[in-house]
């Protein structure tokens, strides 16, 4: 493990595309297509990377109770509805569609960070991937 806690003795040394410019507060979290703010504790996120030995702390997510934390793997439940849901069933090119009018809605409070996207194939149906940031 010594070799992992020097590999970046200083954070200069990170990669720059690796590099964060800040700590991230996430206090939202989805519902039934609907992005809910939390108002409560939250769980501290450390980056796996260490500098000279130290782990930093980057950002945090919503530390939901049970409750919130139910209703909020109940909804996925029922969208992904043992993989026959809306989401699941969709094609590669409606799924881009589909985060493209969600960001034509929603774009003045969010971006697209990356997206990847791996064609169908025989035997395989595609996949798409979007990375979005709340601006």
């Amino acid at each position: 493990m010594a070799l992992l806690d020097n590999i970046f003795p200083s954070e200069k040394d990170i990669p720059e595309q690796w590099q964060l410019t800040g700590f991230i507060e996430q206090r939202e979290y989805l519902v039934d297509g609907e992005l809910r703010t939390w108002d409560g504790p939250v769980n501290e996120i450390v980056s796996p990377v260490s500098v000279n030995g130290t782990k930093y702390s980057i950002g945090s997510t919503p530390l939901l109770t049970e409750k919130e934390s139910l209703e909020a793997l109940d909804a996925a439940v029922r969208a992904y509805n043992s993989g026959t849901g809306e989401w699941p069933t969709m094609s590669v090119t409606q799924r881009i569609e589909h985060v493209e009018k969600f960001l034509s809605a929603k774009g003045d409070k969010f971006e697209l960070v990356e997206q990847k996207t791996l064609l169908p194939t025989e035997g395989f149906d595609g996949f798409y991937m979007a990375s979005l940031k709340k601006k």
